[in-house]
C-alpha cells in the first residue's frame, strides 16, 4: 500500500498558541506515488486582529478574513483528509503542534499521525545550499514558489521539495546510505525512518556509484571530456576610440585593458624584475594582467597571482579565468593555493566518527545534522572545501574538534593520501599555467612555492592589491608568543611526563641510568619553566594591569617597546631563561623518547603525542630566539586581553618598523618577474614613498587614469552643521547614525544600503540603537558583520534584500562588487588607524627618531590608501546613480581636505545636508 502525505502549512497570527494566537490560513497538498492527488486551502477567520508585521510578511489583512470561515468550520473536513496520512511540513515542530492545539480547541483529540520535517531533510541532503528558508531554498534549486508565506503555494513548494528529496535519496550509493543509517534516527519524529523506507524502494540499476575509501564514499567521475572552446582568430588590437576592442567567444578587452596590455607587454619584455600598474577600481587589471602575462610567456612557466582574501581567490578562479579562457580559446591549467584549515580534514573527521559511536548516549543533535551532512557533501564536492557548505553546518566547535582529533594522526599512514584535498591542490598547481593564491599563503608557504613549483626568469608572479602586502607580510613574518600557549604547553608536557614515568615505575629490568638521568633533567628543566613563565607573567601584570584596565573600552591593550624599553622593562631575563630551560627540557624529551619508545609509548599509543610536544618545544624555542633578538630595526608590541579587573591572555610579538626588510629578500629570491597592481599606487607617489614601501628603486611603473566620467553617478551628502563623527564618542556616534539610518529607511526610497564602519566598537554600537530603539520593520532589514554570519552568506541575503541595510567594516567585500545594485553608501569615519595602536606606537616613535611626522608621512598616506581603495568600490561606472552620505566632515573640511580631493574623482561633489532632509527631502 503507497504512503499518502499531508504536506501543511500555516500562516499564524504569531507563534504561540497559547498566548491567544491564532490560524489565519490553511494550506495543504496531498501526496501519493509521487503525485498530487487532492488539496486543500482556506483562509480562516482568526478573531483576533492581524498584527501589521504579519500582514507586511503574508499579505493577508483583517480585511481579507472578514468573511472567511472560523476554524471549527472547516476542521471536519480538514481532520477527514488528514486521517491515514504522514503530516509533512517545513519546520514541522510548528505546523504540527500549532494544528493540533487548533484542533482540541475544536473539540478534537490530539493529531496523532507520523512526521516528516523538510528542513531537516535538505539539511542532510542538500549541505551545499545557501539557505534553508523555503523560499531561498526554492530559488536555488528551481522549485516554483508563486507567493511566498502564503499557506497554499508554500505547501505545493514544500511537496516539491519532499519529492525532490525523496528521488535523490534513492540515488546514492549503499556504502554511503550505510555510512548514514546510524544517525538517521536522531532526525525528528519519523523523517529517518522513512528516508530509510525511501532507500530501500529504490531501483538498485539506477542508483550513483561510489568510491569508498574508509568511512567515506566518494563520487566516481570521468574523466573531464571539455574541449578547448574554438579560436575565432588570433587577438588584433583595433581603433583605440573605440570602447570596445575585438573580442574573441564575446569577450572582449576594453579601451583601458588594451592599454595595459601593451604596457606590460613592454615590461615583461624589459629588464626591470619589478614593475607597478596602477589603474582605478573595475577597470579591469587582473585580466589584463594575466593575459599579457599568457602571451608574453611559454607555456610551461607558472604564472601565481596573490591577491588579498579567499573571497577573490573565488572571484579569480570562477570570473576572471573563465574570462581569459574565453578570450584567449584555450583551456588553461589553473589551480588555487589555500591554506589546508579550508578542506576537510579526512583523518580528523574518520576519527570523530569514532568517537561518536563510542559516545553514542551523548551526543547532540547538531553535532549529529552537521555529521550526516558533510558525509553526504564528501560524496558531492570535488574541491573538499569546507567553504561549501551551508552556514548552519560550519559550526566552530564541531570543526575545531575535527582538527584537533586531526592533528593526532599518524599523517604517514594515512588511508586518506590518495583523496587528500589539501594535498591535491598541490599535485593541481604542479600541472597548472596560472595558480591563484592568497597573499597571505603566498608568504608563509614561500619555501613550498619555490620547491614545487619550479620558477625561472621567465615566470611571473601578479600581486593584486599589492598595498595590503605589507600588512599581510608583517603578519605573517612575525613571530608570535602566546603566554597562554605557554602555559597549555607546559602543562601538557607534565602531564605527559608523569604519565609515562608513572607507567615506567622505574621497577623494569630494562630501565636504565639513562632513562632516569633523562626524566630528571626533563624535570628539573620543567620546574624552571614554571618559575620563569610565572616570573614573567607577574612582571606583565605588574607592569601593565592596572593602566590596560582602565583603557579596556576596545577590550583589549596594546603596549609598544623599543629595543631599550624592552631591555629596561626587565622581560630579558624570564624570556632568556624560558629560551634555556625550553631547549634543556626539548633535548631531554627528545633522548628520553628515544630510550622509552620502545618499551612503553609505543605500547600505549602515545608516541605521536610525545612528537608532537617535542615539535612545540621546537617551535617555542624558534619564537623565543627571534623575540630575543631585538635591534634597532624591530620592536615589541605587548597585547592584553582585558576582562573586567583582570588580564586573561597576553601575546608578545616582534616587527620591524619597514615591512620592506621583509619583502627585499622575497623579490630578490625570486628569479622571475614581480608586477604589482592596485588603484592606490598614485598616493605612495605623491607622498615619494614608493620605493620606501616596497624596497624597489629601479622599477617599470605605469598608470592608467580614470575617464572624466568616474564617479559622476555618485551624489555625495555631509551634515556641516552636525558635529562630525570623529568629535562623539561611541555610544553618541551609534545613536546618531542609528537614528539617521530609521530615518532613510522610513522616509527615503531605502533601497539597498551599504554602512562601512572603521572600528567594530561604533558598528556593534549602531547595531545596539536599532535593535532597542529602532522600529521593529527596520530589523528585519538588518544585516550586521558584528552577528558573527558567514561573511559570504551574509552578502548574499543582502543582496536578495531589497531594501536591506548591511552593517560591516570597511574589509567587508574587500576588493569584490556586489551582483545586486547598492543604492546608498555610508561612511561613518574616515579609516585612519587608532593611534593606539602598539604598531601606530611604534611607528610615531621611529619616524620621530628620523626626522619626520607620523601623521604627514604614515597615517594620512595610509587612511588615503584605504579611502581611495573603498571609494573605488562605489564609482560606477555603467551609468546607474547611487547616493554616498558622509558622517565624518574632515572628509571635506579638515586642514589635509585638499590632500584628500586629490584622492577623490573630479567629478564628484558633496552637496550640505540638514538632518530634518532625511525625513523632508528625497535624496536622489
Amino acid at each position: 500500500m503507497s504512503t499518502r502525505y499531508a504536506v501543511v502549512d500555516l500562516e499564524t497570527t504569531g507563534p504561540k498558541f497559547n498566548r491567544g494566537e491564532r490560524i489565519i490560513q490553511i494550506g495543504a497538498v496531498f501526496v501519493e506515488d509521487d503525485q498530487i492527488v487532492d488539496e486543500f486551502s482556506t483562509l480562516v477567520q482568526p478573531l483576533i486582529p492581524i498584527p501589521v508585521h504579519i500582514t507586511q510578511l503574508t499579505g493577508i489583512s483583517s480585511q481579507d478574513v472578514r468573511e472567511a470561515p472560523l476554524f471549527e468550520e472547516i476542521a471536519p473536513t480538514l481532520w477527514e483528509k488528514l486521517q491515514g496520512t504522514v503530516f509533512v511540513a517545513h519546520n514541522i515542530n510548528f505546523d504540527y503542534k500549532f494544528l493540533s492545539q487548533s484542533f482540541q480547541r475544536a473539540g478534537y483529540p490530539p493529531l496523532d499521525l507520523p512526521g516528516i520535517d523538510t528542513v531537516e531533510l535538505i539539511r542532510v541532503f542538500y549541505p551545499r545550499a545557501h539557505s534553508y528558508h523555503l523560499g531561498s531554498f526554492c530559488e536555488e534549486y528551481g522549485i516554483e514558489l508563486e507567493q511566498a508565506h502564503t499557506a497554499y503555494h508554500d505547501a505545493r513548494a514544500t511537496a516539491d521539495v519532499l519529492m525532490m528529496t525523496k528521488a535523490k535519496v534513492q540515488l546514492l550509493p549503499s556504502a554511503l546510505m550505510k555510512q548514514l543509517r546510524p544517525y538517521l534516527s536522531f532526525l525528528l519524529r519519523e523523517t529517518g525512518q522513512f528516508v530509510n523506507e525511501w532507500y530501500n524502494d529504490r531501483d538498485d540499476h539506477h542508483t550513483l556509484k561510489g568510491q569508498t575509501v574508509g568511512p567515506f564514499t566518494f563520487h566516481q567521475r570521468g574523466r573531464d571530456t571539455k574541449r578547448p572552446p574554438k579560436r575565432t582568430a588570433d587577438f588584433q588590437w583595433e581603433d583605440e576610440s573605440r570602447q570596445i576592442i575585438r573580442q574573441n567567444n564575446d569577450i572582449c578587452l576594453r579601451k583601458d585593458q588594451v592599454r595595459m596590455v601593451k604596457a606590460l607587454d613592454l615590461f615583461i619584455e624589459q629588464k626591470q624584475q619589478v614593475g607597478f600598474l596602477s589603474a582605478y577600481a573595475g577597470a579591469g587589471k587582473s585580466l589584463a594582467a594575466l593575459y599579457a602575462a599568457w602571451r608574453q610567456t611559454p607555456p610551461s612557466h607558472p604564472i601565481v597571482i596573490a591577491v588579498p582574501t579567499n573571497a577573490l581567490v573565488d572571484q579569480m578562479m570562477n570570473v576572471t579565468i573563465p574570462q581569459l579562457e574565453a578570450l584567449t580559446g584555450e583551456n588553461i591549467p589553473h589551480a588555487r593555493l589555500i591554506s589546508a584549515d579550508h578542506y576537510i580534514s579526512l583523518a580528523g573527521f574518520q576519527a570523530l566518527l569514532t568517537f561518536q559511536r563510542h559516545n553514542w548516549g551523548h551526543l547532540a543533535k547538531n553535532a549529529v545534522l552537521v555529521t550526516l551532512g558533510t558525509l553526504v557533501w564528501l560524496f558531492e564536492t570535488e574541491t573538499g572545501r569546507l567553504e561549501e557548505l551551508n552556514h548552519g553546518l560550519q559550526q566552530v566547535e564541531y570543526w575545531r574538534r575535527v582538527q584537533t582529533l586531526a592533528q593526532k594522526q599518524d599523517a604517514t599512514i594515512s588511508p586518506f593520501a590518495e583523496v587528500d584535498f589539501a594535498q591535491k591542490q598541490w599535485q593541481e598547481a604542479a600541472k597548472a599555467r596560472i595558480i591563484v593564491t592568497n597573499q597571505a599563503y603566498l608568504i608563509k608557504h614561500w619555501d613550498d612555492l619555490q620547491t614545487q613549483l619550479h620558477f625561472d626568469k621567465e615566470s611571473v608572479m601578479v600581486i593584486d592589491e599589492c598595498h595590503q602586502l605589507q600588512s599581510v607580510i608583517k603578519e605573517q613574518l612575525t613571530p608570535n608568543l602566546s603566554l597562554s600557549h605557554v602555559q597549555s604547553l607546559l602543562q601538557q608536557t607534565d602531564h605527559a611526563i608523569q604519565t609515562v614515568e608513572e607507567a615506567l615505575g622505574f621497577e623494569q629490568p630494562n630501565e636504565t641510568i639513562t632513562t632516569s638521568d633523562d626524566f630528571y633533567a626533563a624535570g628539573f628543566a620543567l620546574e624552571h619553566l614554571f618559575e620563569s613563565y610565572h616570573y614573567l607573567l607577574d612582571s606583565l601584570d605588574d607592569q601593565y594591569r592596572e593602566d590596560a584596565v582602565k583603557k579596556r573600552s576596545n577590550h583589549a591593550y596594546e603596549q609598544f617597546l623599543s629595543t631599550s624599553a624592552f631591555h629596561a622593562a626587565g622581560w630579558f631575563l624570564p624570556l632568556s631563561e624560558l629560551w634555556v630551560y625550553g631547549r634543556n627540557l626539548k633535548k631531554a624529551l627528545q633522548s628520553l623518547f628515544m630510550n622509552v619508545k620502545e618499551y612503553q609509548l609505543a605500547r600505549t599509543n602515545r608516541a605521536l603525542h610525545w612528537q608532537r610536544l617535542v615539535s612545540q618545544w621546537q617551535q617555542l624555542e624558534d619564537t623565543l630566539e627571534q623575540l630575543l633578538l631585538v635591534d634597532e630595526t624591530s620592536y615589541l608590541a605587548l597585547k592584553a586581553e582585558v576582562k573586567g579587573e583582570n588580564i586573561a591572555h597576553y601575546t608578545l610579538k616582534k616587527a620591524v618598523y619597514q615591512p620592506k626588510m621583509l619583502l627585499e629578500p622575497l623579490i630578490q629570491d625570486f628569479s622571475g618577474k614581480w608586477l604589482m597592481m592596485s588603484q592606490a599606487l598614485p598616493i605612495y607617489r605623491a607622498f615619494s614613498q614608493l620605493d620606501e614601501r616596497f624596497g624597489v628603486s629601479d622599477y617599470w611603473y605605469q598608470q592608467i587614469d580614470p575617464p572624466k566620467t568616474y564617479g559622476a553617478t555618485t551624489t555625495g551628502y555631509y551634515f556641516p552643521d552636525e558635529p562630525s563623527m570623529d568629535k562623539r564618542n561611541v555610544i553618541h556616534g551609534g545613536a546618531w547614525l542609528g537614528k539617521s539610518l530609521e530615518q532613510i529607511y522610513e522616509h527615503q526610497r531605502p533601497g539597498r544600503i551599504q554602512v562601512f564602519f572603521q572600528s567594530r566598537e561604533l558598528l556593534q554600537a549602531t547595531e545596539h540603537w536599532l535593535s532597542e530603539q529602532g522600529s521593529p520593520a527596520l530589523s528585519f532589514h538588518i544585516y550586521s558583520q558584528h552577528k558573527g554570519d558567514y561573511l559570504p552568506k551574509l552578502r548574499q541575503q543582502f543582496e536578495q534584500d531589497s531594501q536591506g541595510i548591511l552593517l560591516g567594516l570597511m574589509s567587508f567585500g574587500e576588493g569584490i562588487h556586489f551582483e545586486a545594485d547598492v543604492d546608498r553608501y555610508v561612511l561613518t569615519r574616515l579609516p585612519f588607524k587608532a593611534p593606539d595602536q602598539a604598531d601606530e606606537l611604534a611607528m610615531n616613535d621611529w619616524l620621530t627618531k628620523h626626522n619626520r611626522q607620523y601623521f604627514r608621512d604614515y597615517a594620512l598616506p595610509n587612511m588615503l590608501v584605504d579611502l581611495s581603495q573603498w571609494l573605488g568600490r562605489i564609482w560606477r561606472m555603467d551609468g546607474r546613480e547611487n547616493t554616498l552620505i558622509v558622517f565624518d566632515q574632515r572628509l571635506l573640511t579638515s586642514r589635509y581636505a585638499n590632500i584628500i580631493k586629490k584622492v577623490l574623482p573630479a567629478s564628484f561633489h558633496c552637496l550640505p545636508l540638514q538632518q530634518t532632509d532625511l525625513t523632508e527631502k528625497k535624496l536622489d
